[in-house]
């Protein structure tokens, strides 16, 4: 028996050493492998406790086990730069509707620059919290993956194909888009083709059901579609999102082959 792994006996052979799992023994032995498994039963009630509490409180989907291995400094750094932004834009200093993307005049006036600065400005609190909460949730692992340059990279062309979408498509040419969300669609496309079977704790009723990412992400992102052709208010830039979760779900490939690329080169030189 393996005390404080699995609370089960293992068939050993006494000729080889070698162990017979069966099949429930193999989930126990993996399951006990994880942060989670080694936990105590109090901790992992704890745990569960502080979920079902900030669920209660914000209504969004929690992250349940994928801490990040580094320090997402990228993440950190975008999240600061939309503060001060959005306090730039409270005292004035900022212009939204300079910094927006406003259809009828990106291409007339050729405000090219607003489908970089448009990322940076929001329209509330509730909608830069909103943001901010979505692009820590789901950027810090992405990030680790990507290596922090090419996510900031990838993060940028998300955001400005996102906002091209909503140009060519969009009804609303006089409104201006502001708002990460479009980045952050990408982002959570690529934690999509990354971790599509992390778990989430969502928020269904005011009741926290823990569900695939692959099935959250699914039901967000018709949810995204139906509202962008169906919707009259145009207050929601659901055109925006689902660019920007279309270009993650197209880039995110490559970038992870390139990412197995600088691997494999590390690993030739630790041979040489």
């Amino acid at each position: 028996m393996l005390t404080g792994w699995i609370d089960t006996p293992l068939d050993r052979c006494s000729q080889c050493g070698g162990l017979w799992l069966d099949g429930q023994e193999r989930r126990k032995l993996a399951h006990a492998s994880t942060q989670e498994g080694q936990e105590s039963t109090a901790e992992r009630w704890a745990k569960h406790g502080a979920v079902l509490a900030a669920q209660l409180l914000v209504q969004l989907p929690v992250e349940v086990e994928n801490p990040h291995r580094k320090t997402p400094w990228t993440i950190y750094a975008l999240l600061v730069a939309l503060l001060v932004v959005f306090f730039a834009e409270i005292y004035g200093v900022v212009d939204v509707f300079v910094a927006g993307v406003v259809a009828d005049r990106l291409a007339g006036e050729h405000d090219l620059h607003t489908l970089v600065t448009h990322l940076f400005v929001h329209a509330s609190w509730m909608h830069l919290l909103g943001n901010g909460y979505f692009l820590y949730v789901f950027g810090d692992n992405v990030e680790y993956l990507f290596k922090p340059s090419r996510f900031l990279t990838f993060f940028l062309f998300a955001g400005v194909a996102g906002a091209l979408v909503h140009v060519g498509l969009t009804s609303s040419l006089g409104l201006p888009l502001v708002g990460a969300s479009g980045a952050i669609a990408g982002v959570m496309a690529a934690y999509l083709l990354i971790f599509p079977h992390n778990k989430l704790f969502v928020p269904v009723l005011f009741v926290p059901v823990k569900l695939p990412v692959w099935a959250f992400l699914f039901v967000w992102v018709v949810f995204q579609a139906v509202m962008a052709f169906a919707a009259r208010e145009r207050e929601v830039a659901w055109l925006d999102h689902v660019g920007g979760f279309a270009f993650g779900l197209a880039v995110t490939p490559w970038l992870l082959n390139l990412r197995r690329k600088d691997l494999a080169r590390v690993h030739r030189r630790s041979k040489l």
